[in-house]
């Protein structure tokens, strides 16, 4: 889904994200958001990273809050719950809201990333 030279500037931005300080965070944008990752509780974090690496065990329950839906191996919802029409990893780098208000926006915070990331806004 990434390039490696994509993927080592995830890992370096990665390094510097701390969940409780939004400002190592808000202004990532596209693939860059991917570096939150890392902080997020299970089962978020491998679910995402399975949809990254394109090889998600079939029937894994959706990661969206609102989302009654299980993901296909290529990390789609049987319920196409994705904003994109591919999979929540897209959903996350191409995100509107987020483009607008900064990284996280509300919708992200609570249905993908389950309260574990602050809005700017909230800091």
């Amino acid at each position: 889904m990434l390039s490696r030279e994509k993927l080592e500037d995830v890992w370096e931005r990665a390094r510097h994200i701390d969940p409780v300080i939004p400002v190592t965070y808000c202004s990532l944008f596209g693939y860059e958001r991917l570096a939150v990752l890392r902080t997020l509780d299970e089962p978020v974090q491998s679910t995402l990273h399975q949809v990254l690496q394109g090889n998600v065990t079939v029937g894994t329950p959706c990661v969206r809050k609102s989302c009654c839906g299980t993901l296909r191996k290529d990390g789609s919802c049987d319920q196409k719950c994705e904003q994109s029409e591919k999979n929540i990893v897209q959903d996350i780098m191409e995100c509107r809201n987020c483009d607008a208000t900064g990284f996280p926006c509300r919708n992200c915070i609570e249905d993908i990333f389950d309260h574990k990331l602050q809005e700017y806004m909230d800091y």
